[in-house]
């Protein structure tokens, strides 16, 4: 799926990743991870689950959905899937944060949920991305808490014909 961002001066492509890109996978949500870490938190336990290693296994389980988000051919974002409802991945390259990229990997994922039929979406956000998440229509289902030292906000979206229409 091939759009236009800032202005029509850049491309963007949505694509199903392979597994050579779970190495910039992995490199992105390391990067982005300070925001969603308890701090003093020991990170060994969450960096073992986004290791480059992790990201290829994911990428071969039929239980997971990826899509990549390519800039002007340049690696910008990711989004997966995990059995059919929850929202596992969803990271910008924060040089491009902002900019619709989230939005149109989201969009790709909820064309995904529609063709599944899947009635609730769930996703645990971090902290900063809890505002484009309730834009988006998810609603917190539990208090903020600390999973492995990992700040998280579960939330569920529930997916009606209505908002099937809004898409």
């Amino acid at each position: 799926m091939e759009q236009r961002l800032l202005g029509g001066s850049v491309k963007l492509d949505i694509i199903v990743p392979s597994e050579k890109h779970a190495k910039p996978i992995s490199a992105l949500i390391v990067a982005l991870m300070d925001a969603f870490l308890e701090p003093g938190a020991d990170p060994s336990v969450f960096l073992d689950t986004i290791s480059t290693e992790a990201e290829a296994r994911y990428l071969r389980d039929p239980r997971y959905w990826f899509r990549i988000a390519l800039l002007d051919g340049v690696f910008a974002g990711v989004i997966a899937l995990r059995d059919r409802c929850h929202l596992v991945h969803l990271f910008i390259s924060p040089q491009v944060q902002r900019s619709g990229i989230g939005t149109a990997l989201w969009q790709a994922a909820l064309t995904q949920f529609i063709e599944w039929q899947t009635p609730r979406v769930t996703v645990n956000a971090a902290p900063l991305a809890v505002p484009f998440y309730e834009r988006l229509g998810f609603r917190s289902t539990h208090p903020m808490k600390s999973e492995h030292g990992v700040r998280i906000c579960p939330m569920a979206l529930e997916l009606t014909s209505e908002r099937e229409v809004q898409k």
